[in-house]
Parts: structure tokens; C-alpha cells; sequence
């Protein structure tokens, strides 16, 4: 999609970053393709990948999950985020967004990849943050302390530290 995040925190640490993008019309991706079936020539080439909420619209999770493992150096390392409690776009994503997930399966899904002690998962919300989200009310309007308690049984959003080793 695009390398803001990677540009944003990465800044001068990182010499190259790829975008991967199934779509053609993505002027500003690198590598044009499914992310579940690129080519071997892809195969341990990244020391980090950023994949922020775009695993829940790869139908199978599992593949993707497995790709970038594959696509990771050794001791390469995804930050991944995907949606706990959501509201399901209403837009052309809609017929596209397969998934949401808990902690309990993010960390079953990538453990079962990347291995236990190489994963981490943590969740951010709780019941006030997931109104507010449902309501679609900007962190800006709101009281920034009660949007930092972190309550498990409330997961806006999911984030996952995996290493390949």
C-alpha cells in the first residue's frame, strides 16, 4: 500500500524499503503481486516487514502468515497490527475483509509459524476506546488517558512482534 510507517520511524535507519500491492495501479509499490504467492527470488530478503491492517483481507491468513516468514531474513522481524473489535468498511473493502481476530488466535496463528518464543502479541483498547472507535470519534475529541488502558476483554487492535530465527 505504502511506506509511510517505515518512512515515519524508520527514517534514515532503513537504505531500502519495498511495497508490496496486488494492485497494478499502485504507482508507488515495488513488487506487484499476492503476497501468498510471490516467487522464490523473494525468499529471505527482508530484515523487517511493517504490515499494518491488511492480513483480515487475505482470505487465507494462514499463507500469508507463512510468506513472511519466507520472505524474512533469519532474525528478520513483522510488525503486524489487525483488527479486534471493528466496524466492517463499508467501501469496496468490504467484499474483502474475511477476518477479525483475538489475541488468542493472532498468537496461535503466528506461534505456529514463527514459533512461540520468537512471537509477541499485545492488545490495545478498552470498552471506552472500542465506543469511541465504533462511533467514529477521533482520538483528538477525546480524554488521551482513558484511551491508554489496555483491557484484554476489549481489543481494538491487535499487534504482533514475530522474529524468524
Amino acid at each position: 500500500m505504502n511506506d509511510d510507517y517505515t518512512a515515519r520511524f524508520g527514517d534514515q535507519r532503513t537504505t531500502r524499503r519495498d511495497i508490496i500491492d496486488l494492485r497494478p495501479e499502485n504507482t508507488g509499490a515495488t513488487i506487484i503481486g499476492d503476497l501468498t504467492e510471490l516467487g522464490g527470488e523473494w525468499s529471505d530478503t527482508f530484515d523487517a516487514i511493517v504490515i499494518t491492517q491488511t492480513l483480515h483481507m487475505i482470505f487465507d491468513m494462514k499463507a500469508a502468515v507463512s510468506a513472511l516468514f519466507r520472505l524474512l531474513k533469519r532474525g528478520g522481524t513483522v510488525l503486524a497490527t489487525v483488527p479486534g473489535l471493528t466496524p466492517i468498511d463499508h467501501g469496496q473493502d468490504y467484499e474483502t475483509w474475511y477476518w477479525s481476530m483475538t489475541e488468542v488466535s493472532a498468537r496461535r496463528m503466528f506461534s505456529d509459524v514463527f514459533g512461540a518464543e520468537g512471537t509477541k502479541v499485545a492488545t490495545y483498547g478498552n470498552v471506552f476506546s472500542a465506543i469511541c472507535f465504533l462511533e467514529g470519534l477521533a482520538a483528538e475529541e477525546l480524554n488521551a488517558e482513558m484511551l491508554y488502558t489496555r483491557d484484554r476483554h476489549y481489543p481494538v487492535t491487535i499487534g504482533i512482534c514475530a522474529t524468524k530465527d
